[in-house]
């Protein structure tokens, strides 16, 4: 976790709402996002999200599917929109960056859905 490096806003998220990233120190990134799931001590990928940068929408997949965006680089403070799948159930996750040489991460906390 890299909370010098990457910030979520917010950090506590209902499943299907947006993801604010922002990068204090300009990191360089891609495009594509790991959203992961705590599993015990470790970590399962779970999803692949792409942010909304170079004019897109931000959208999501499956994990391990073929990633379906430009390999382009972005730099800068962000923000980058992600996109939380509606069917992410509560719990610990994380999102990190990737298809970069080194993956940083931020911890998340999806919420139930308020009633």
């Amino acid at each position: 976790m890299r909370p010098d490096l990457i910030v979520a806003n917010p950090d506590e998220v209902t499943a299907g709402l947006n993801v604010e990233l922002t990068f204090p120190q300009e990191t360089d990134r891609s495009l594509a996002f790991a959203l992961e799931v705590a599993s015990g001590d470790s970590w399962e990928y779970g999803y692949q999200l792409v942010s909304d940068q170079r004019g897109g929408e931000p959208f999501w997949q499956e994990a391990n599917g073929p990633v379906e965006i430009d390999l382009v680089g972005v730099s800068g403070p962000g923000p980058d929109v992600v996109s939380i799948p509606p069917e992410a159930p509560p719990g610990e996750y994380r999102l990190c960056t990737m298809l970069v040489p080194r993956s940083i991460c931020v911890p998340i906390l999806m919420l139930p859905p308020v009633p």
